[in-house]
């Protein structure tokens, strides 16, 4: 009966995500995740063996530069970002600086998750780790929550990218077909048209959807308590409050307005959250292995992550600076426990190394990464043709 329940619940759950966004944790996540696969055993002497020996020797030499960079960047974006709620609340006059003060503060947001939240969820953005624990903060002030993330990300993304039902990042219901060994749907035909425009919601989902999706589906396995769900709860209310009700009591213009801007905030965070996401892992030459009989995947651990993985725009300064070493992306699901500041020259090593074995090392500049992920959308709206019996 208990089971039944759940599962009721699991679906009214996934139906109303429908209605906001294809990508959510869904229910069959938590009923699978019992099984995990398998990787292959790394290798002695190996690719990861000789990899992992020459870049530690790389950062001990490198560690002892001192890399104030992520406090600047942490206290100019977050000021850039109070500042816009700031001027939401009390200096939009017109209509043009109401909406692109809520499309500024989206763009912060997903500048401050990329910079600050993402690497601190990681342990690496300060050396004292209290430091990192108050910069994930800025997720609760986001409106979501940081131990659900950390879970999310770290646990799963980072041990099984790309691995359908697996990758909480990736996880999907029905609705879009990314990875190309799901299920075909004859809705699936008409994604290339209909995607770009649940892209857009991406944040909104989150802010909505994925969080309590993941807490009714996930809370014991991710060692969540009740009290969880509630601290949920009001941090939603004063977001909503922050960005929406106050603005509105202190302004003469309307409230669809500012629940129009809302809307805008998190629809300029989707398209920049998008574009890390779908550069880094979702393209035609990334991989999505799938695990044998026995639940044994193909490749040790180090060899799926490059296969997996694509580094983009790495030679764009500005797309360094402003993604915080993110769009090294192979460097760090290789060496997710070291700062960003590393991963350029660590880069180098893996290449060479990835050269040296025999394999792909995958980059593409920003632009051919974005066709790329387009076009594997295209190409999965179509069914894999089966072998003639």
């Amino acid at each position: 009966m208990q089971d039944v329940t759940t599962d009721r619940i699991c679906q009214l759950k996934i139906n109303f995500s429908i209605l906001l966004y294809p990508f959510n944790f869904d229910c069959i996540i938590d009923k699978e995740m019992n099984a995990k696969p398998k990787f292959r055993k790394e290798e002695t002497n190996g690719f990861y063996h000789e990899l992992k020996a020459e870049v530690t020797d790389l950062v001990n030499e490198l560690d002892s530069e001192t890399d104030h960079l992520p406090a600047i960047k942490m206290f100019i974006l977050g000021a850039c970002y109070i500042g816009a709620c700031i001027m939401i609340n009390t200096s939009a006059d017109t209509i043009a600086e109401l909406y692109m003060s809520y499309a500024v503060a989206g763009l912060l947001m997903v500048l401050l998750v990329l910079n600050v939240v993402h690497e601190a969820s990681h342990n690496t953005l300060f050396k004292k780790t209290l430091y990192n624990q108050i910069a994930i903060w800025w997720l609760e002030l986001f409106g979501t929550d940081s131990t659900l993330y950390k879970k999310r990300h770290i646990v799963y993304h980072h041990t099984y990218p790309n691995v359908s039902k697996f990758d909480a990042d990736l996880s999907q219901n029905s609705l879009v077909r990314v990875i190309p060994h799901d299920e075909y749907k004859k809705h699936h035909r008409f994604q290339p048209l209909y995607l770009p425009f649940l892209y857009l919601l991406f944040s909104l989902n989150w802010f909505l959807v994925r969080d309590f999706n993941d807490f009714f589906t996930s809370a014991e396995k991710f060692g969540l308590k009740k009290s969880k769900l509630l601290k949920l709860l009001i941090q939603k209310v004063l977001v909503i409050c922050v960005w929406i009700i106050m603005p509105y009591l202190l302004s003469d213009l309307p409230l669809w307005m500012f629940i129009t801007g809302f809307i805008i905030y998190h629809v300029s965070a989707s398209i920049l959250a998008v574009v890390a996401v779908g550069c880094a892992h979702v393209n035609e030459d990334a991989e999505f292995p799938v695990p044998d009989k026995n639940n044994r995947l193909k490749d040790t651990w180090a060899v799926h992550q490059l296969k997996t993985t694509q580094d983009f725009a790495t030679d764009n300064p500005l797309v360094n600076v402003s993604f915080g070493g993110f769009n090294f992306h192979v460097a760090h699901h290789l060496f997710p426990n070291l700062p960003s500041r590393h991963y350029e020259k660590v880069t180098r090593v893996i290449r060479e190394k990835a050269f040296k074995y025999g394999l792909e090392y995958k980059y593409k500049p920003m632009l051919q990464a974005l066709v790329s992920h387009f076009r594997l959308i295209i190409s999965n709206s179509t069914p894999i043709p089966q072998p003639d019996m």
